[in-house]
C-alpha cells in the first residue's frame, strides 16, 4: 500500500500543474476582454455618427434628439439608451420611446406620439391635453377639438397631469356622451356644480349633478334623435329632473 501523505502530495501538485496549464489562457481572455473594451471606447467608428428618427409627426425630429442628449464623441456602447428614451418620452407629446443601436455608429430612436383629445381653459390660461389628461401644448386658435371649461385660474404645464376632480369629471361626461351618440363641443360646471354640455349641433344639455349620468345621458340621447328626427330647432334639453325632462325650442 502506497503511504496517504503521498497521495495527498501528489494531488495537491496535480491541482497546481492544472490550474498553471491554464493561466496563460485566463491572462490572455482579460487581456482581450481590456482590449475589447477600450477598442469599444476610444474606437471613433462606434461615435453616434447617425441618428434615425421615425415615428414622429407632431414632434420635429430636432426637438426628439435634443431630449435623447446623445454624446456625439463617446461610443454608443457606453451611452445608456434606456435613459435616453426616458428623456425622450418626457417630451409632453410623446407617449412611448425606445432606443436601438446599430453598429458600428447608429442610433435609433422610435416613437410614439400622444394625440390631442381636448381644449382646456382655466380663466384666460388654456391647453391641448390627450386622453390621459396630459399637458401637451398650448392650444391653437382654431380647433376643432371638445373644451372642457375648469375652475380656478391657474396655468397649465406642459408635460403634467390634470388630477382635479372637474378635469376627470368632464372627460367622463365627455366620454359618456360620446359612447350614447351625442358629440359635445364645449362641457363645464355651472355655479351651483352642475354639469352642463353643448353638442356639436349647438344643443345646451343641462345633465345636473354627476349621479346616474349613464341615465340622463341615454334620455338626451332619445330626446335629442326625436328632436332631430322631427326637424325641430331645440335650444336646450334639460334632464337635471330625469323624471320630468324639459325641453326648450329656439324662436323664429
Amino acid at each position: 500500500m502506497k503511504p496517504r501523505g503521498a497521495a495527498t502530495r501528489r494531488t495537491k501538485l496535480s491541482a497546481r500543474v492544472t490550474v498553471g496549464r491554464f493561466w496563460i489562457v485566463i491572462v490572455a481572455i482579460a487581456v482581450i476582454a481590456i482590449a475589447g473594451g477600450a477598442f469599444a471606447e476610444f474606437w471613433p467608428g462606434f461615435y453616434p455618427a447617425r441618428i434615425v428618427v421615425t415615428g414622429n409627426v407632431r414632434v420635429d425630429r430636432s426637438t426628439i434628439v435634443h431630449a435623447a442628449a446623445i454624446a456625439r464623441h463617446r461610443s454608443i456602447w457606453l451611452q445608456n439608451i434606456r435613459k435616453m428614451a426616458a428623456r425622450v418620452a418626457a417630451v409632453p407629446l410623446i407617449d412611448r420611446a425606445t432606443v436601438k443601436r446599430y453598429p458600428p455608429g447608429t442610433i435609433a430612436i422610435r416613437v410614439t406620439e400622444r394625440v390631442p383629445f381636448a381644449i382646456v381653459r382655466r380663466g384666460e390660461e388654456s391647453a391641448t391635453v390627450d386622453d390621459t389628461l396630459r399637458v401637451l401644448q398650448d392650444a391653437p386658435d382654431v380647433s376643432a377639438l371638445p373644451v372642457f371649461v375648469l375652475q380656478g385660474s391657474a396655468a397649465f404645464v406642459p408635460g403634467a397631469f390634470l388630477q382635479s376632480n372637474d378635469a376627470i369629471a368632464l372627460r367622463t361626461v365627455y366620454t359618456v356622451l360620446a359612447g350614447a351618440g351625442l358629440t359635445a363641443a364645449a362641457l363645464q360646471f355651472d355655479r351651483y356644480g352642475q354639469v352642463e354640455a353643448t353638442t356639436t349641433g349647438g344643443i345646451r344639455l343641462l345633465l345636473g349633478e354627476p349621479a346616474n349620468l349613464d341615465d340622463k345621458v341615454r334620455l338626451c340621447a332619445a330626446i335629442v334623435a326625436q328632436i332631430v328626427a322631427h326637424g325641430r330647432n331645440a335650444k336646450t334639453v334639460d334632464v337635471r329632473a330625469p323624471s320630468t325632462p324639459v325641453v326648450t325650442y329656439a324662436t323664429r
